[in-house]
């Protein structure tokens, strides 16, 4: 597969720096997950809680570097007939992706070494696609787009991540301030010690230092690999929701479901999560999808990265108010437990104040939770709990779930409570997963 000549200082930079930096032996112990590629949450938020994911599913993870996109999916598919093709320009990227599937014993993943620009539909279309991390650093993002939609299926989906430009200004205050001391060619090794040497420099108020914990852990682990990504890449650009909407438009994929991470504490594409109630959140409230997510995007003001899955389609989320729907604990092995735990919480108060990886979070926990949480068992619909949660209390069960919604947005937020249909054909292996996996690559 050719590449064009302008991805040349792109595939050098990860010729030398692989990146993120893996250890191929780490396999052994830990499985690393990776945000868009958790199947419970792909089906529910991207194929509407139907997808058949067990026979004849194809992924592409289109600039796929060290693997953890593809190691984490292959895992997830292992006992299925699944195909995975792990696409990228650098060779040393793709010995580190190899090294960690072979010891795993995944063979269900095909390495292949090009630029998704050259990607053709009669090479075959894919149900999903992962690009997380690769448009922003092409020359021409909107021909990298196309590509992809173009060997996208009909209904499928494509996972992606971009980067966000106001959660990443410091980033590229260091970036410029970088340029202009490089006016002549450097080595590698020059450069990078030339950005230590300016980090260490910058005074207590400089922008990066201030957002210095959103790039401090990522450059600690991954070392010079991290550090060159992030401040002396050679093509790298960021995007507003509003510059989103229009690429994606253009791209044919003008539907997007947008991920916020669940150590996040907020809905940080929702203006509900900052304004308080009033006047002015209900004008805002009232604007139309796009329009509200400009302005949370603009209120948080550190978003760094767009996590989405992008459509034809509009609607492909299966939304908690679907009564006909089945609502799960995510990976049952290990949070079986929890529909028992909270049902005992909310027979003792209205709330819970419960630990997550943001922090502490109040759990509201009306009448009527505790007789939901007791039916809960991932094959009754959501319908069927709110009709057995009803029995001897006053309200029927449309009023129970709009009392309950708040609990169960709380849990979906964090990634413990998902939804499906009942012909969904998800893999079985998921559930033991969880015991594996020590956190997101």
């Amino acid at each position: 597969m050719a590449e064009s000549g302008a991805m040349d200082p792109v595939r050098r930079q990860y010729e030398l720096l692989p990146y993120p930096h893996r250890e191929p032996e780490a396999e052994r112990h830990r499985l690393l997950s990776t945000p868009l590629d958790d199947l419970e949450v792909l089906n529910q938020l991207a194929f509407r809680g139907t997808a058949k994911l067990t026979k004849g599913f194809r992924v592409l993870v289109a600039g796929g570097g060290t693997g953890d996109a593809t190691v984490f999916l292959a895992e997830q598919l292992r006992d299925t007939d699944a195909r995975i093709v792990h696409l990228d320009l650098s060779s040393a990227s793709i010995e580190v992706a190899q090294a960690r599937a072979r010891i795993r014993g995944l063979e269900n993943v095909e390495f292949r070494r090009g630029s998704l620009l050259e990607l053709r539909p009669d090479g075959g279309v894919f149900d999903y696609i992962n690009c997380v991390g690769v448009l922003h650093h092409l020359p021409e993002p909107p021909l990298g787009l196309a590509a992809l939609e173009g060997v996208l299926a009909p209904q499928g989906v494509l996972g992606a991540m971009l980067y966000g430009q106001y959660g990443r200004a410091a980033v590229y205050q260091v970036q410029s301030l970088l340029r202009r001391i490089h006016t002549e060619p450097a080595d590698t090794a020059t450069r990078l010690s030339d950005a230590r040497e300016v980090l260490a420099a910058l005074p207590d108020h400089h922008w990066f230092n201030l957002a210095q914990d959103r790039h401090r852990g990522e450059v600690e682990e991954n070392g010079d690999a991290a550090l060159f990504d992030l401040l002396l890449h050679a093509q790298d650009r960021a995007y507003t929701v509003p510059q989103l909407r229009v690429l994606l438009k253009n791209a044919g994929l003008p539907h997007a479901t947008f991920l916020t991470l669940p150590e996040s504490p907020v809905d940080y594409y929702e203006p509900a999560s900052f304004l308080s109630p009033g006047p002015l959140l209900e004008r805002v409230s009232a604007r139309s999808l796009w329009a509200r997510r400009a302005i949370a995007e603009q209120l948080y003001g550190g978003i760094a990265m767009h996590l989405f899955y992008a459509t034809r389609q509009p609607d492909r989320a299966l939304g908690l108010t679907e009564t006909d729907a089945i609502p799960f604990f995510r990976s049952a092995d290990a949070y079986a437990d929890w529909p028992q735990t909270l049902a005992t919480l909310a027979e003792r108060g209205s709330s819970a104040r419960l630990r997550f990886a943001c922090g502490p979070v109040e759990v509201p926990l009306p009448e009527g939770c505790a007789a939901l949480f007791r039916h809960l068992d991932g094959r009754r619909t959501l319908g069927q709990l709110l009709q057995k949660a009803a029995k001897g209390d006053a309200a029927n069960p449309r009023q129970l779930l709009e009392r309950m919604l708040p609990t169960l947005q709380v849990l979906h937020q964090r990634r413990l409570l998902l939804m499906r249909r009942k012909t969904a054909r998800l893999p079985a292996r998921l559930a033991g997963l969880t015991d594996q996996l020590t956190g997101s690559g």
